[in-house]
């Protein structure tokens, strides 16, 4: 993974394949529920994702 999504702490990213991204909620103690550092990550990923060459697929 690149340094492109080191901003997203309240996010899991991985790669399962060289064109997919996964994103997964890292909040386990509350459940996964989206607070407000969540939210706000969901809402920006998506303008880092427009810049990734890398990214075909994004899963959540």
């Amino acid at each position: 993974m690149t340094d492109l999504y080191a901003e997203f702490t309240s996010l899991e990213l991985d790669r399962p394949e060289a064109w997919i991204l996964r994103i997964t909620l890292r909040n386990p103690e509350k459940l996964n529920a989206v607070g407000h550092d969540a939210h706000r990550e969901l809402a920006a990923v998506w303008q880092t994702v427009d810049r990734d060459a890398e990214t075909r697929v994004v899963v959540i």
